[in-house]
C-alpha cells in the first residue's frame, strides 16, 4: 500500500502513518463510489485527464474542472482548494428551488 500511495501521490513518498494515506487505504479496501469525482487531476497517473474531462462533461448538469497541476492525490495536496470548491458547489445546489 505505501508504494501504491506514493505512486498515486506523484511525489514519490507517503510517510508511514500519514493520516491522509490511512484514509485513502481504508477507502480503497471498504468503499466504492457510485459517481465519478467532479474534479480531474491534470497530472493523474490513474487516468487520462483530457479523456476523463470529456467523459465527465457528458453528464447532464455536471460541474467539471480540470486542475492541470494536481496529481491524483489532489484532495490531500490541495485540501483547502478542494474544500472551497466543494463548499461553492454545495452553496450553489442549496439555492436550487424545491
Amino acid at each position: 500500500m505505501p508504494r501504491f500511495l506514493a505512486w498515486v501521490d506523484g511525489r514519490g513518498s507517503v510517510p508511514l502513518g500519514d493520516p491522509v494515506g490511512n484514509v485513502v487505504a481504508a477507502a480503497l479496501r471498504h468503499y466504492r463510489t457510485a459517481l465519478p469525482m467532479p474534479i480531474i487531476a491534470g497530472r493523474s497517473v490513474m487516468h487520462d485527464p483530457q479523456r476523463a474531462l470529456r467523459r465527465a462533461e457528458l453528464v447532464p448538469g455536471a460541474e467539471v474542472e480540470l486542475w492541470a497541476t494536481a496529481t491524483h492525490a489532489l484532495s490531500g495536496q490541495c485540501a483547502d482548494e478542494v474544500k472551497a470548491r466543494v463548499l461553492r458547489f454545495t452553496d450553489h445546489t442549496d439555492e436550487t428551488p424545491a
